[in-house]
């Protein structure tokens, strides 16, 4: 794979970490959704690309619903503990959450 079709998938995986996390902050898990966000946000740092300029909106607009839920303290441990997380056990997380709550609702 080249260097640019990673960039390219890892962006995709970021978009997904914060749609996810847009649907734990909306479903009552502000704490999880703070964690993917913060997941989310490393890997598009560590790639060093942005998301789409309607992605970002939705993120940031997600992002302060999630924030606003959560005491300011809270917040950070769950954020940092997100950006903590390698791409892999990140999404690993997210899916197997995300599974679970589907499994939850059927």
């Amino acid at each position: 794979m080249t260097a640019r079709a990673r960039h390219r998938y890892s962006l995709g995986i970021a978009a997904e970490l914060a749609g996810l996390a847009s649907i734990a902050g909306a479903t009552g898990s502000p704490a999880r959704g703070a964690r993917l966000f913060g997941a989310a946000d490393a890997l598009l740092r560590r790639i060093g690309l942005v998301l789409a300029p309607v992605d970002v909106a939705a993120f940031e607009r997600d992002l302060a619903s999630v924030r606003a839920a959560l005491d300011p303290k809270a917040f950070s441990a769950a954020w940092e503990a997100g950006a903590a997380l390698s791409t892999e056990d990140a999404t690993a997380e997210a899916l197997a959450e995300a599974l679970a709550e589907a499994l939850r609702l059927a």
